[in-house]
């Protein structure tokens, strides 16, 4: 069964990135864009309603419309909007620092690109989405319920089976 192209929300302020990510999606299967924006606000919005499954977002907004120069404010809202889901989220940056990438993955990023290494490209990093959509949890709620199910059973089992052992039969009330 062929997969349907993932939803992917662009948070970019550089127009040059935000073309090339453009035309790299227009010749993809793979991927769909269902926003792009240069706000942290915006992005928020897009994500109520597109329900993207994946986030490019760059940390620095030095051209953003709305003045907001920095994303981090984005990852505390997101979280603050209680969605039944967890997109995917790639920070794209020319920052290098460990502290910075600390905070950013202690605040739900997934995946953070250097936009000076030398691979950096839109389609490595629309590739890198794809990657860590194979790897999302497949279970579903009725999945987890029967394993959890499967797992009380066992537990019960064992428990009537060393009850047996001390001499506390089935009969007894109370068992």
């Amino acid at each position: 069964m062929k997969s349907k192209p993932m939803k992917i929300l662009i948070i970019e302020d550089d127009i040059n990135d935000c073309n090339a990510f453009v035309e790299c999606i227009k010749s993809r299967k793979d991927v769909e864009l269902v926003g792009l924006t240069d706000s942290d606000e915006e992005g928020l919005k897009y994500v109520k309603l597109k329900h993207p499954e994946g986030i490019v977002l760059d940390l620095e907004l030095n051209n953003s419309t709305t003045g907001n120069t920095d994303s981090l404010e984005f990852l505390s809202n997101i979280r603050k909007l209680n969605l039944n889901y967890q997109p995917v989220i790639i920070v794209t940056t020319h920052v290098n620092s460990k502290r910075t990438y600390d905070i950013l993955h202690r605040n739900g990023v997934d995946l953070i690109l250097y936009k000076d290494h030398p691979n950096y490209s839109c389609n490595n990093v629309l590739n890198k989405f794809l990657n860590l959509r194979e790897l999302a949890p497949k279970q579903t709620v009725d999945m987890l319920k029967e394993e959890l199910k499967e797992s009380e059973n066992k537990i019960s089992d064992c428990i009537y089976h060393e009850l047996d052992l001390i001499g506390v039969s089935a009969k007894l009330k109370g068992r």
